[in-house]
């Protein structure tokens, strides 16, 4: 078998995978919101200011459908598409129906009607969103979930999010984790 195998499950001209480090200080808000750092120089054009707060309201309306225990809010931030690209952990998912699928078994099985317990809800930070190009957004997401403690753990995740403009609204169109 050999080492690296590759796996041509989309138009390889709409894949714009793109990974940088990033240095910026963000403002902590309280649970459920989505903090904002100023855009920071970086290898693309940052987003206008209008952009990125429509960005912002999206990741807030997931976040918020993410405690509540809304699997279709939540999912509402994805695009409702076959060649959606999920990648987190060394799993690679492909198509809607599964990232979908995935979700619900990890983050929404036992979440009581009344949604997450404030000590287990997630706040997520936008870093930064830059235009690539193409008319798709590349955003920049941290998350903070509860560690068994019970405190914010503020290295939870990192994700690279790549945003399409579809129906009017920006969705995800691929997601990496880390």
């Amino acid at each position: 078998m050999p080492a690296l195998q590759l796996h041509n499950t989309c138009d390889p001209r709409r894949a714009r995978p793109r990974l940088f480090a990033l240095l910026t200080v963000v403002l902590a808000l309280p649970v459920g919101t989505v903090a904002q750092a100023p855009p920071t120089p970086g290898a693309f054009p940052a987003a206008d200011d209008a952009t990125r707060q429509e960005v912002a309201r999206e990741l807030h309306s997931a976040v918020d459908a993410f405690n509540r225990g809304d699997l279709a809010g939540y999912m509402a931030l994805y695009a409702d598409l076959p060649d959606l690209v999920y990648a987190y952990r060394g799993e690679v998912l492909v198509g809607y129906a599964a990232v979908r699928r995935d979700f619900a078994s990890k983050f929404f099985v036992g979440v009581p009607a009344s949604g997450r317990p404030p000590a287990d809800q997630v706040v997520a930070r936008l870093w930064r969103v830059d235009a690539l190009g193409n008319g798709d957004l590349l955003a920049t997401v941290t998350v903070a979930a509860p560690t068994e403690s019970g405190t914010q753990d503020a290295a939870a995740g990192a994700s690279s999010l790549v945003f399409r403009r579809l129906g009017g609204r920006w969705r995800v169109i691929y997601e990496h984790t880390s």
